[in-house]
């Protein structure tokens, strides 16, 4: 199989993602929901399945990730992602 140039690659890719947000913009919402509880359904399952090392590794990784990215946030977008977080927890006591 011929290897795909990392510029040609990037278009698909791109392609794809639209694809993908236009038919999330056209889904009805109760397949929306249905959609994304089974999203968390194999969530769960596989970490059910996951070996401790490779929870650890999974969680190491994701605090990279969350550090990178705050990293780069602005003002604006931290206190619009901390208002976020306030409002989940204040949701969860309901």
């Amino acid at each position: 199989m011929e290897q795909e140039e990392p510029a040609e690659r990037e278009r698909r890719l791109a392609g794809e993602r639209a694809q993908v947000t236009l038919r999330r913009e056209k889904e009805d919402p109760a397949e929306r929901r249905q959609r994304l509880a089974g999203n968390r359904a194999r969530s769960a399952l596989r970490r059910e399945e996951e070996h401790p090392a490779e929870r650890e590794q999974r969680l190491a990784v994701h605090r990279v990730w969350a550090t990178l990215r705050r990293e780069q946030e602005g003002t604006t977008e931290r206190e619009e992602r901390l208002a976020g977080n306030r409002a989940r927890v204040l949701n969860a006591g309901d």
